[in-house]
């Protein structure tokens, strides 16, 4: 992903970008659209960069694999081996 610094710009593209934080900017070339500017929380940022990245999504998919084939732990056990305290332990059997 290439990433440019906002003063970078030209005043109308940063003209666009103050819109966008509003509202989302669709640019149209030669009649069609191949770029949508939507502005996004630094959280939404996290996500789209995490579940962009091939290896992270090659990584979750390997765990997920290894939940199916061996199942899992339950959550005091987990607890335990952490050495934390459940806050309330029936709740989280739920």
């Amino acid at each position: 992903m290439k990433v440019i610094k906002a003063n970078e710009l030209d005043r109308s593209v940063r003209e666009m970008l103050e819109s966008a934080a509003k509202e989302d900017v669709l640019v149209r070339r030669k009649g069609k659209a191949p770029v949508l500017i939507h502005a996004v929380s630094e959280e939404d940022l996290e996500d789209y960069l995490l579940e962009s990245d091939s290896r992270f999504m090659r990584l979750i998919e390997a765990r997920r694999k290894s939940y199916r084939k061996h199942g899992g732990k339950p959550i005091e056990q987990v607890a335990k081996e952490l050495g934390i305290q459940l806050s309330n332990p029936k709740k989280a059997q739920r």
